[in-house]
């Protein structure tokens, strides 16, 4: 018996075939792998700035718990100290995360606090996320005069 020519040339091509498919395969596998790695790393990021900014805000409460004459206006960074937060000159460093607080008067008796944190994400663009509030001297007694009489 003989083999024809066309029997081998097609056996070839689905050799060339069959690669080609399993090439493709495992670039899709590959590209699948570093796309969820990729995106691992940007929703940690996200979670870790989040609790940052929040844990900012929550500081800058109990500061103010403390001595609302503590919160003094302009940009700060946070630092814990024998259980007690404070208000340092310098942001603070969290890793690869930078947090500032930053103080405005309102009037007298209430603040706005920001808490800002950013970071450069693994491609290289700097990303930030920020919470505000506004806190009021609470401890303050305010003395409320020509209150309206209740009648029965």
């Amino acid at each position: 018996m003989s083999k024809s020519f066309n029997q081998q040339g097609q056996s070839l091509i689905e050799i060339i075939f069959a690669i080609t498919v399993f090439t493709i395969g495992i670039a899709t596998i590959g590209f699948l792998v570093i796309n969820a790695r990729v995106s691992i790393n940007h929703v940690t990021d996200l979670t870790s700035a989040r609790l940052l900014a929040a844990e900012g805000i929550e500081a800058t409460v109990s500061i103010r718990d403390g001595s609302f004459d503590a919160l003094a206006a302009g940009t700060h960074g946070l630092v814990l100290e024998g259980g007690y937060w404070s208000l340092s000159d310098n942001p603070d460093n969290q890793g690869k995360f930078e947090r500032t607080i930053t103080i405005s008067n309102l009037d007298a008796d209430s603040k706005e606090v920001l808490s800002q944190v950013t970071w450069n994400s693994i491609n290289g663009k700097e990303k930030s996320i920020s919470y505000n509030t506004r806190l009021t001297n609470w401890k303050k007694i305010s003395v409320v005069e020509d209150l309206p009489e209740i009648i029965d």
